[in-house]
């Protein structure tokens, strides 16, 4: 099957290898930042601003041209970074992915939801949170009385912050891990 956006096709194998490379090298995340309220009678006060994230980090570069290519094709904008990191084995060149604008982590979340695994759960929290947000905007755009979280918003970031990204479904930690019966360990050798 081929889902059409923005006259660009992307098919169902692509969606489902971008879900796999989320699940397995990215992360879905809510950062909160204090920033200083502008106005002068509140000089020292600060308030929590929440911004939605995704990223993936690797070091291959034809997995990181595949990925951003893909996020094109969707109309997802994101941003290619440079990193340097040690490791045993010494330096190695690593690129993180990153989409950060509220609507961009939207489309990408609600077509990788259904194929996603073991971040299935923060993605349906990012994504109510989200929603949540986009629903006040509105057509006019975001007042200062918006820009408040409500009591859901604020909850929905607290069960995120709880959340953590090997919280899989039991269905497949059944699956995945087997008790071997006492006495029939089999050897290193085998």
């Amino acid at each position: 099957m081929d889902i059409t956006i923005d006259n660009s096709q992307i098919t169902e194998a692509e969606i489902g290898w971008l879900a796999g490379i989320l699940d397995g090298e990215g992360s879905i995340i809510l950062s909160n930042t204090k920033v200083p309220v502008s106005k002068e009678r509140y000089q020292h006060a600060e308030r929590i601003q929440y911004a939605p994230k995704i990223t993936m980090v690797n070091t291959d570069p034809e997995l990181i041209a595949k990925y951003v290519k893909l996020l094109d094709k969707l109309g997802v904008g994101c941003g290619v970074y440079e990193k340097n990191s040690v490791n045993r084995l010494g330096n190695k060149q690593q690129w993180q992915v990153m989409v950060s604008r509220m609507k961009s982590v939207k489309i990408f979340l609600d077509l990788l939801l259904p194929h996603l695994t073991c971040k299935k759960a923060k993605a349906e929290l990012l994504l109510r949170f989200i929603n949540l947000r986009l629903n006040k905007v509105g057509a006019k755009g975001m007042t200062n009385e918006d820009r408040a979280y409500s009591t859901e918003e604020i909850d929905v970031c607290n069960q995120f912050r709880n959340l953590r990204d090997y919280t899989c479904d039991p269905v497949y930690r059944d699956d995945i891990v087997r008790p071997v019966p006492r006495g029939t360990e089999s050897s290193r050798n085998d």
